[in-house]
């Protein structure tokens, strides 16, 4: 199929018409063919379809009825059932064949509109805000376009002689492309309904396609009897959405944990909240925990930057609540190998892609923003975000090395790793340097190595020399970037992530200051609010090493006069100071010494003036 085309055209080709979805006047005659083709539209009809898939044999019944849309999927072995739906009051959920009903969010509004296109033959119909484009002619077969709307846009080819569906495909929520061929279809009662498809979606691992089979083994029309009571969808649990902002703390600036429960204050667990996950994943333990039931999608092979390789299956969270934030229905990948998600899961981007996400390292502090009412605070850099959906990507630069996007990777603890044909020649492997970063199945592959870079530009953000990981080889692991920045790098910063609008605000935070100008980082010591331990010495260029004499392990207890707190005071002090130097007192083992230390100018930072339009975007997205 044509699948890119379809999407260009209905993205730039011409835009929905208000009175009604027929946008593109070569459908003028050929879509009532179709109907003709395909019958009278009845306005209440049920459909039970056999399905055989990869996990065994499941049933779907769908309930379509103008513009309602409901279906129920239950595996015969009885380990899942589950229905969704979408109605004039919004999108549905029910887990279990006695589950609460749920309102529920877009996820399931766009699964019932796009099932709608494809079972209910919705396609055929265009309704007001809704649009179909004629794509072309392709030998026996022509093709058509289709985006409900708050649907995914489906493809259809349409057979010249009979004027029935030959096939439909679609990108599903995974950016996969799923498809349903070999359509059979039967007249009954002046309509024509699809009996048989063979459906099919690319799991990840070597791109293996798995099958499902589909078989119509009843049709009803509903004419003067009620619902059958799985569709009926009265009675909803609201969700609470996020009116306000949502603060969490965590202990450890390396590693971003987030509060997770059930929604009724038990069974709680931390997450990582990790920008480098393209989708929440949980551990089998969790997943029971949290009540996760299979969806019988079709399975997920997933290979992070340096973890374990994973075989993920795909199930459904009836409830899950972050703080006084909750979520219905979240779709998420369960991991076989637990070892390979760090503890029990991690909180990816389509998380990211609910809220505006404010992380801040040295305070140890995660944010939720509402996307609607975020207004940044001044002071800030603002950078625009690539990655289409599945990873996070900024513009930088290793210095010396090579220019390109950085993968900002929140779940990752550790600075940067650099993966550049250049990097073996800059900074070669060196006998003794080689590290393995990965676990499980991934040890069999080759070792990465420790070096030094002279620095790092994240955005308009320049970082001075640090420690690095090289990789040489497997470009392909850290999806074409250059690097892979993580929370020892981006602890430095406050940013703002608004992954659904592409746009990453950053503050430079108090130990950014303490590391450009000082050439210095900074830990907070052990005993509380007693001084920052110079944990490393940094090269500032032609100034040398730590102006003044500072050295690792000194303990900073007062600069001028006033006395330290901990890291993140000492940080601030020396970032807003105007002063060049500046009076450190600072203990050494035993010894107290009192040292003047010359300050580098903080870097002025090429900020780009497109904050409006990030606002824009926002209001758009929202």
């Amino acid at each position: 199929m044509h699948t890119a085309l379809a999407a260009m055209c209905l993205g730039a080709c011409m835009g929905p018409t208000r009175d009604t979805g027929l946008t593109d006047p070569a459908l003028s005659w050929r879509l009532p063919l179709v109907r003709r083709a395909l019958g009278r539209d009845v306005d209440a009809t049920t459909l039970r379809y056999d399905v055989r898939s990869h996990d065994g044999r499941w049933t779907y019944d769908t309930l379509v009825d103008g513009a309602r849309y409901a279906e129920r999927r239950e595996r015969a072995d009885g380990a899942s059932t589950y229905a969704f739906g979408v109605d004039e009051r919004g999108g549905w959920l029910r887990v279990g064949e006695r589950g609460p009903v749920l309102e529920a969010d877009d996820t399931w509004i766009r699964e019932a509109h796009t099932r709608r296109a494809v079972l209910g033959l919705g396609f055929a119909r265009p309704r007001r805000f809704e649009t179909a484009v004629f794509v072309g002619v392709f030998g026996a077969h022509w093709e058509l376009a289709y985006r409900p709307r708050r649907g995914r846009t489906v493809t259809v080819e349409i057979d010249r002689t009979t004027q029935l569906p030959r096939s439909f495909d679609a990108h599903d929520d995974f950016g996969r492309i799923s498809a349903c061929e070999g359509l059979q279809w039967r007249r009954e009662r002046r309509r024509t309904l699809l009996v048989r498809a063979s459906c099919w979606a690319i799991a990840g691992r070597r791109n293996r396609r798995i099958d499902t089979q589909l078989r119509l083994v009843a049709a009803s029309p509903l004419r003067d009897r009620p619902s059958p009571a799985w569709a009926r969808a009265d009675d909803r649990v609201p969700l609470r959405p996020l009116r306000r902002p949502e603060s969490f703390a965590f202990s450890d600036p390396l590693r971003p944990l987030v509060p997770v429960d059930d929604g009724d204050e038990t069974n709680l667990s931390m997450l990582v909240l990790d920008s480098g996950a393209s989708h929440t994943t949980l551990s089998k333990s969790l997943a029971r925990k949290l009540g996760v039931v299979p969806t019988g999608e079709v399975p997920l092979y997933s290979e992070p930057p340096w973890l374990a390789a994973n075989d993920l299956w795909i199930g459904i969270v009836p409830r899950m609540r972050i703080g006084n934030v909750e979520l219905h229905g979240v779709r998420v990948w369960v991991a076989d190998d637990e070892r390979g998600i760090q503890g029990s899961g991690l909180l990816g981007l389509d998380f990211f892609r609910r809220y505006v996400i404010e992380l801040d390292g040295s305070a140890r502090r995660m944010t939720l923003l509402p996307r609607s009412t975020f207004r940044p605070a001044a002071g800030h850099a603002l950078m625009r975000t690539f990655g289409l959906g599945r990873s996070l990507l900024v513009r930088g630069e290793v210095i010396g090395v090579q220019s390109g996007e950085l993968l900002l990777d929140t779940g990752a603890p550790l600075g940067v790793v650099v993966h550049s044909p250049m990097m073996a020649a800059v900074h070669p492997r060196r006998r003794g340097s080689d590290i393995q970063l990965g676990v499980g199945r991934d040890v069999g592959r080759s070792p990465d190595y420790v070096a030094e870079i002279a620095g790092l530009r994240l955005g308009p953000f320049p970082l001075p020399a640090m420690p690095a990981i090289g990789r040489d080889r497997e470009r392909e692991r850290l999806g074409g970037a250059v690097a892979l920045v993580g929370m020892g790098v981006m602890r430095h910063f406050r940013l703002a992530f608004d992954a659904s609008s592409q746009w990453l605000y950053a503050w430079p935070g108090e130990s950014y200051g303490a590391l450009v100008r000082a050439g210095v980082e900074l830990e907070d010591n052990l005993e509380p609010n007693r001084g920052a331990r110079v944990s490393r010495v940094v090269c500032l260029g032609e100034g040398g090493c730590a102006f003044g004499g500072l050295e690792p392990d000194d303990v900073v207890v007062r600069i001028e006069r006033e006395r330290v707190r901990d890291a993140r005071h000492a940080g601030a002090l020396i970032r807003d100071t105007d002063r060049a130097t500046l009076g450190m007192t600072v203990e050494r083992g035993e010894r107290t010494r009192v040292l003047e230390v010359a300050l580098a100018d903080m870097p002025s930072l090429r900020r780009e003036p497109r904050a409006r339009g990030a606002r824009q975007a926002g209001a758009a997205a929202e």
